[in-house]
């Protein structure tokens, strides 16, 4: 799946690229990997332990910097077949309220 075709020029610009990161999302990464799912106190303190990890944040800025830098890189990136999935792309799907395009 994709983000429908001009779907930034259609004024979404707020909307998630590719995560948005949710409880259900951390609860699973934490009983896979931590052997349990947080509990509800526990949840809260994630997300405050997100805002306040700067090498986490670091990463995450630098995740988006690089994921731009190679967007924009069209000497050592072929983007041929993304761009051709880009202009073909045409159907329409609604997943928790966010429109989002279904490649070809």
């Amino acid at each position: 799946m994709a983000l429908l075709k001009d779907y930034f020029a259609k004024c979404e610009w707020d909307s998630p690229i590719l995560y948005v990161i949710t409880a259900e999302m951390v609860q699973s990464f934490a009983e896979s990997n931590l052997g349990r799912k947080l509990t509800n106190q526990e949840i809260e303190r994630v997300h405050y332990s997100m805002i306040e990890n700067d090498k986490a944040y670091h990463d995450l800025i630098s995740f988006i910097i690089t994921s731009a830098e190679d967007a924009m890189n069209t000497d050592d990136n072929d983007w041929s077949g993304i761009d051709e999935d880009y202009n073909n792309r045409k159907t329409l799907e609604i997943i928790n309220g966010y429109p989002i395009g279904e490649d070809s």
